[in-house]
């Protein structure tokens, strides 16, 4: 709520005078636009959410504040990039993920991620059926198993904040301590990035090759629907609405 104090005395012109910004750049700053409007004020608000502002040209309006949940006023705040996952959110993730293990396939080659365990990436062999009976199964040929991370143990497993380029919020550790690369000859390591699946979103794995040898593996998932990982805030307007202040007392 001091948000919106502070954003009404930006409007009124009571900010301090070594102030930088203009009120209309305080409300930018707030992550609020200003709308004026000489539309009828709406009807049946509580006194919390509007507001009398009267311009220096002698104009009068009430500003109706749009309802924020504290969860959204917050979020921004508890996530920053590159910044450590708390101890206390840890322990949560822990828990959801515990019994995770999931596949998806990519054409010949099918990549296996199963929580505080492993990555893989292996070829599953072609079996031929009819009528139920086994007829033939694939030849092996080479080996088609590569590990490409190791968990490490829940006392050195540590995760931080990250975001991608599309702006997705995300969380991330590393499996290192995969089979050795014959490119780098260097042991394979993959990245872990842990998404949050919107209740309208898909839960999914995806897994790339981002250099040699080194992997990044996102999974999107209810689980680590966090408060840190919602999406932020979009802009919020507050409308102010040209009236005569007698009329308020019909609000």
């Amino acid at each position: 709520m001091w948000l919106l104090w502070l954003l009404l005395a930006a409007l009124l012109g009571l900010m301090p005078s070594d102030a930088t910004f203009s009120p209309l750049e305080e409300a930018m700053r707030l992550n609020y636009r200003v709308l004026f409007s000489r539309n009828p004020l709406p009807r049946g608000l509580h006194k919390e959410q509007y507001y009398p502002l009267r311009l220096s040209n002698g104009s009068r309006f009430v500003c109706v504040v749009p309802e924020v949940s504290q969860q959204q006023e917050t979020s921004a705040v508890l996530f920053a990039v590159n910044r450590n996952v708390p101890a206390r959110l840890l322990q949560r993730i822990h828990e959801r993920f515990r019994n995770v293990c999931v596949r998806f396939i990519d054409g010949w080659w099918t990549y296996q991620f199963c929580w505080n365990d492993e990555v893989v990436q292996l070829h599953l062999p072609t079996m031929i059926l009819k009528d139920g009976v086994l007829l033939a199964t694939e030849s092996q040929g080479s080996p088609t198993r590569f590990l490409l991370g190791v968990a490490p143990s829940k006392e050195s497993l540590s995760f931080h904040f990250g975001i991608d380029p599309f702006g997705d919020r995300f969380i991330s550790t590393r499996y290192p301590n995969g089979d050795l690369c014959d490119l780098t000859n260097a042991p394979r390591e993959t990245e872990i990035r842990l998404y949050c699946a919107q209740s309208n979103e898909e839960e999914k794995m995806t897994l790339r090759e981002v250099e040699a040898c080194r992997y990044v593996t996102s999974l999107k998932s209810k689980y680590a629907c966090i408060p840190e990982l919602q999406p932020e805030m979009g802009q919020q307007p507050i409308t102010c609405h040209e009236i005569d202040f007698a009329t308020l007392q019909a609000v």
